[in-house]
């Protein structure tokens, strides 16, 4: 999947790089099984190389094209989504951990009550929902996902209901979500065809609906807003000394030394300094002031730090 093109909807990968004529509307065999809850499938997921849809499953007679990879860059994320891949927040929302997106656990119409969600999801158009604007758990910066930002809540290791619940209760996998990627015209399709991306979690996949031809479909939102990344050292300081203040007291002196970013403690005389997202601790609390290792026992006491992940 990460060989298509999302902004065309005809003849998805780039013919110059792949000039095969299978390329155009071509379905791709995967290594992902989508065993799942359907005994009807379960064989594999294949990528297309163009039209309405990007993913699908097939069973064991289904016949598609071959293509051959090396290494390992794709397989980065788990493509089961466990429930270990996000951080769950007290407010509705939830960071997943690979992508650094937050999510509203809740669909667009349904309120969360600080334990699930409550009422039915609304169903908008694609222009209503690219307008749409929400004010939810101190941020205004939500927005409709792309194509591949809602993609990556898809668990590609089952065939049906495909979107983990533990994390997003209540969601309706019957209700095609929209995302905000639409693509261009291409070959000999009319000037105001446009096709936009979005995900039915019963099923999985990216698909695509003719939005100049049903411009009054409706379906459901899911927003998501981009975390601002951490700042692994500063983050790691800053719990050091709310944890441990009688060690490192207020006002440090900060710098950098080298590849070493470091906090001074003048009133205790220690140092801690980060350095390729490994922890280091300095001072008259070790012996004979050498540098000590400390990335093991600070991982083991808060894990959830950015350097630790």
């Amino acid at each position: 999947m990460t060989l298509v093109d999302y902004t065309r909807p005809i003849s998805g990968l780039d013919k110059g790089i792949f000039p095969d004529p299978s390329n155009t509307n071509s379905f791709f065999l995967s290594s992902t099984r989508g065993d799942g809850n359907d005994p009807s499938y379960g064989f594999a997921w294949v990528a297309g190389s163009g039209g309405g849809n990007n993913s699908a499953i097939v069973t064991s007679t289904d016949v598609s094209y071959v293509r051959m990879v090396r290494g390992t860059g794709a397989a980065s994320m788990n493509l089961a989504r466990p429930t270990s891949d996000y951080t769950s927040n007290s407010n509705g929302t939830v960071l997943h951990q690979p992508t650094q997106l937050t999510w509203q656990r809740c669909m667009v119409g349904q309120s969360w009550n600080g334990t699930a969600c409550t009422g039915s999801a609304s169903t908008l158009t694609w222009s209503q929902a690219r307008a749409l604007t929400s004010n939810f758990a101190g941020q205004s910066d939500w927005r409709l996902p792309t194509a591949l930002e809602l993609d990556s809540l898809v668990d590609y290791t089952k065939s049906t209901h495909t979107i983990n619940t533990d994390v997003f209760p209540e969601s309706d996998p019957e209700l095609w979500v929209w995302s905000s990627s639409t693509s261009a015209v291409v070959d000999n399709e009319p000037q105001d065809q446009r096709y936009t991306w979005g995900v039915n979690f019963k099923y999985g996949g990216l698909s695509s609906v003719d939005t100049s031809v049903n411009p009054t479909d409706q379906y459901g939102v899911r927003l998501v807003r981009s975390t601002p990344p951490v700042n692994e050292a500063e983050e790691f300081f800053a719990w050091a000394e709310s944890q441990y203040p009688s060690l490192f007291p207020q006002p440090p002196q900060s710098g950098t030394f080298t590849s070493y970013t470091y906090r001074h403690y003048p009133a205790t005389n220690l140092v801690l300094a980060v350095q390729n997202r490994q922890v280091y601790g300095f001072g008259d609390v070790v012996t004979n002031r050498q540098m000590l290792p400390l990335t093991q026992p600070v991982c083991a006491a808060n894990p959830a730090l950015a350097l630790c992940r």
